[in-house]
């Protein structure tokens, strides 16, 4: 069957996420999602740190997608609904931490440079999570193994970023082909949170997990 937009994935790009381009994002959202995004959420993913976890997706001149994560600590206030149970708990003990916590540099975290009797060399590295708040392509986008691509980009991300226990995602309840995307992706269905939208109908949407693998590289994070 003739496609009229192949997609070769290799010319796929990932851009971050700037003061330049977040309309584009903006106007993605907007012809992607059922929702709206405010200007709050735009100025939260502006301000992401020295690392930028947020992406637009380029194909040539054409913009096709968006892949917005936020980093969040798991001592702070993180919202409840993507908390993980207490049965979690021992999955999360038995993963392993950072293989090399004197050699990575997390600029997400602090460093031991504050705490009375720490050598200044070795950084703590905390535990945290990373939630994606936005995942999506424009339609002649689709089935075309893009999504592969930005799922093995935030598998990845996840990976390298020291600390990283999961990464958590809220699914509109009915969309029943983004959740069995999401599981053949390695991601579990935590719970179902019924007031999770407030102007979408049904308002329910669950939240799902996936535990990626601890990072072992001796990778700089500059």
């Amino acid at each position: 069957m003739y496609d009229p937009f192949p997609i070769i994935h290799d010319k796929v790009e990932f851009v971050d996420v700037t003061l330049e381009n977040w309309r584009v994002v903006e106007k993605l959202n907007n012809s992607i999602f059922d929702v709206i995004y405010q200007l709050p959420f735009y100025k939260h993913i502006l301000h992401h740190g020295k690392r930028n976890f947020n992406k637009l997706l380029k194909y040539g001149s054409t913009d096709i997608g968006v892949v917005l994560c936020k980093h969040f600590y798991l001592d702070e206030n993180l919202e409840s609904d993507m908390k993980l149970p207490d049965s979690y708990n021992e999955l999360l003990k038995e993963r392993p931490a950072d293989g090399n916590k004197s050699e990575a540099k997390n600029l997400e975290s602090q460093t031991n440079e504050s705490v009375e009797g720490a050598k200044p060399s070795e950084p703590i590295i905390r535990d945290a999570m990373i939630y994606i708040s936005a995942f999506g392509l424009i339609p002649m986008a689709r089935s075309k193994g893009v999504g592969k691509l930005m799922m093995k980009h935030v598998l990845k991300l996840a990976e390298e970023t020291p600390g990283i226990k999961y990464i958590g995602l809220h699914v509109h309840s009915p969309n029943k082909e983004a959740l069995k995307f999401y599981k053949r992706h390695g991601f579990n269905v935590v719970h179902l949170d019924e007031n999770y939208y407030s102007r979408l109908q049904p308002r329910s949407a669950y939240f799902l997990a996936c535990f990626p693998k601890a990072s072992t590289s001796h990778e700089k994070y500059e």
